[in-house]
C-alpha cells in the first residue's frame, strides 16, 4: 500500500509570555554521498542523495526561565537532530530490533542531557535551565517514541485518541497512586494533587534521566499530535479529537489548534506538530496541492516543514 506522509508543525508565544521557550523539528533522513573526485561525469554533481531511512519529530519546552529555557530547549533540539543524523541515518535501513532501537535513540536523549550540563559549566548563571523532549521517530510502518517531562504524543486511529506518552509531574504520579488506592479501598473521593511540578526533566537539577519509551505499528489513516504543554493545559483530549479527526490538512488543524489555545487563554507557548499517514485515495485536505502528499511505500516522506521562526538553533 502506498502511503502520504502531510506534517506541519508550528510554534506560538502565546498571550501571556514574553518569549518563546518552546522548540520544535520536523526532519527527513536522507543518506547522501559527497563526491570528491571522479572521472564518471559526477564532478559537476557534488552531492548524491539516497531514500529516506526515515522521519523525525520532536518538540521541547524549556524551563529555566526567558533565556535560559529557551536555550535549553533549542539545545535538545539541535543535539537530537545532530546525533540521530550520525547515529540513524544509515543504520535503519538494515532494521534493527526494537532493542536497538530504544538505546539508540535514549543515548540522543541522554546526549541532550551532557550538552545541557556541559552549558551550565561554561555559563554558571543558566544553573537550573532545562527541557522537557518528547521525540518521535517513524521507519514506516513503525513508530518509536521516547519521552521526558510534560510535552505529549497523542495517535488519534479510528476516531480514538490516545495518549501514547505519560505526564512526568508529581500530579500524575499521584493520580496514578491514588487510582491504585482508591481501586484497593473500593473508593472515589479520596483528594486530588494540584501541583506541576516535573519529576523527570532534561537539565534541571536531575541527576539522572528515566526516558519513556514507547513502539506503535502504524496503520493507514492513522494521526499522530505532539505538543507542548501550553496546547493541552488549555484543551481537553475531546477537543483535540475533534480537530484531528476533521478532513482538513495537517497545517490547517495545527493552526486551528494553536488558534485555540490562544482563544482559551494562551497562558503559556504553544507548540504543536500535526502528521497524518493517508493512502493513496484520501485527500490530502482541502487547499493543498496533489503534489504536497508524495506517496511511499517502505519509508514515510516529509512533504511540508515550517521551521520556528522566532528561535534559531545553537551552532
Amino acid at each position: 500500500m502506498r502511503i502520504a506522509f502531510d506534517c506541519y508543525g508550528d510554534t506560538d508565544i502565546g498571550r501571556a509570555r514574553s518569549n518563546n521557550e518552546d522548540n520544535f523539528i520536523i526532519a527527513s533522513l536522507v543518506q547522501s554521498m559527497r563526491i570528491g573526485g571522479t572521472s564518471a561525469g559526477l564532478d559537476q554533481r557534488t552531492r548524491l542523495f539516497g531514500e529516506s531511512q526515515g522521519n523525525l519529530l520532536a518538540v521541547a519546552d524549556g524551563l529555566g526561565g526567558h533565556e535560559s529555557g529557551q536555550r535549553a530547549s533549542a539545545l535538545a533540539i539541535d543535539t537530537v537532530a545532530r546525533h540521530c543524523l550520525n547515529e540513524l541515518s544509515w543504520s535503519m535501513s538494515d532494521r534493527p530490533s526494537d532493542d536497538v532501537i530504544q538505546k539508540r535513540l535514549v543515548a540522543a536523549v541522554n546526549a541532550c542531557q551532557q550538552a545541557i550540563s556541559d552549558e551550565v559549566v561554561h555559563t554558571p548563571q543558566s544553573a537550573g535551565m532545562g527541557t522537557t523532549l518528547t521525540l518521535a521517530y517513524i521507519a514506516w510502518p513503525q513508530l518509536y517514541v521516547v519521552h521526558v517531562g510534560d510535552s505529549r504524543c497523542y495517535l488519534l486511529r479510528d476516531g480514538e485518541l490516545r495518549q501514547l506518552t505519560r505526564d512526568h509531574t508529581l500530579a500524575q504520579l499521584f493520580e496514578d497512586d491514588s487510582e491504585s488506592e482508591k481501586a484497593a479501598a473500593g473508593r472515589d473521593d479520596l483528594p486530588s494533587h494540584p501541583e506541576h511540578i516535573l519529576w523527570n526533566v532534561i537539565g534541571g537539577t536531575l541527576d539522572e534521566l528515566e526516558p519513556e519509551f514507547i513502539v506503535e505499528s502504524l496503520k493507514a489513516g492513522d494521526k499522530l499530535l505532539l505538543c507542548s504543554d501550553g496546547l493541552t493545559r488549555h484543551l481537553p483530549d475531546e477537543h483535540l479529537a475533534d480537530r484531528l479527526k476533521s478532513s482538513h490538512g495537517a497545517q490547517t488543524i495545527c493552526e486551528q489548534l494553536i488558534e485555540d489555545a490562544n482563544q482559551s487563554g494562551g497562558r503559556d507557548n504553544i507548540t504543536a506538530i500535526v502528521a497524518h499517514f493517508a493512502t493513496g485515495k484520501e485527500s490530502s485536505g482541502e487547499g493543498e496541492s496533489e503534489s504536497k502528499s508524495r506517496p511511499l511505500d517502505d519509508s514515510t516522506t516529509v512533504n511540508l516543514i515550517k521551521p520556528a521562526a522566532s528561535d534559531s538553533l545553537p551552532t
